[in-house]
């Protein structure tokens, strides 16, 4: 989470470098970062999830998907979140 947070936060430009540079700002192991992120499993699981969301009509991100039953694309502040969220556990316990 701390690496997620780290590169939500940088403004540098993008490219293995900045990777490199907020992965190890977060303590994360960049070498073993560096071979995850070119691995044939890792490519697999890209492609897989580029197939899925391509199937289903998401051509963009953030997207997020609550229940089975709303798509939000696009970013949305916290509160749009809870919104969503509450109409998930309404329509599941009306």
């Amino acid at each position: 989470m701390a690496f997620q947070k780290a590169l939500m936060t940088d403004t540098g430009a993008p490219g293995m470098e900045r990777i490199r540079r907020v992965a190890a700002s977060t303590g994360l192991d960049t070498a073993r970062l560096e071979k995850d992120m070119t691995s044939s499993e890792t490519a697999t699981a890209l492609a897989r999830n580029l197939a899925l969301a391509r199937s289903i009509g998401l051509d963009g991100t953030p997207t997020f998907i609550i229940g089975t039953r709303e798509i939000i694309p696009g970013a949305v502040s916290l509160d749009e979140l809870r919104a969503a969220l509450s109409r998930l556990k309404m329509a599941a316990h009306p």
